[in-house]
């Protein structure tokens, strides 16, 4: 079974952004578009624990597609939780991380675009699937949301290793 992915971010991650406008003594147009700073590796993380800790949610949801009842209740917890990926990158894109964090944030959004794809490729087999067991058989063994579940487990190892998660 992949570590979690342990990524989304909460509402309090656009508190952490800094942007610093441009202007001096006259010298820059008023009408300039600020700038990102990159956050700090504290801040970074503080974000990333916010993130965590709303991804976390959407995988207890998800567990529960083991106990649906019904083929279409399967397919709109696939739904729902490529839709919290989908979400999780765009919030991701919002950051601007500290230098040596750029390469794995990238990775880690390109791996959660990657995830929500599969995701919804396979709500679309469920969609198909006569029982509930063939259903659950075809969540088991796909292989596009294994590649995307492992990539998302480097991309946050390596902010692991960087030490921010």
């Amino acid at each position: 079974m992949h570590m979690r992915v342990r990524l989304a971010i909460g509402t309090a991650v656009i508190g952490l952004v800094a942007v610093t406008g441009c202007s001096s003594s006259g010298s820059s147009p008023t009408n300039a578009t600020p700038t990102p700073t990159a956050l700090s590796g504290t801040a970074y993380s503080l974000a990333l624990n916010a993130i965590s800790a709303s991804e976390d949610q959407a995988h207890r949801q998800l567990e529960s597609v083991l106990k649906a009842k019904s083929v279409t209740k399967i397919r709109e917890l696939l739904l729902t939780f490529a839709d919290d990926q989908e979400n999780a990158v765009q919030r991701l894109l919002q950051l601007q991380p500290p230098a040596d964090a750029a390469s794995a944030q990238a990775q880690l959004a390109k791996a959660l675009t990657d995830l929500s794809t599969a995701i919804r490729a396979l709500a679309g087999q469920v969609a198909n699937a006569k029982t509930v067991k063939q259903a659950l058989t075809f969540v088991q063994f796909d292989e596009g949301a294994s590649k995307a579940g492992d990539a998302v487990d480097a991309a946050l190892n390596e902010l692991k290793k960087l030490g921010y998660t």
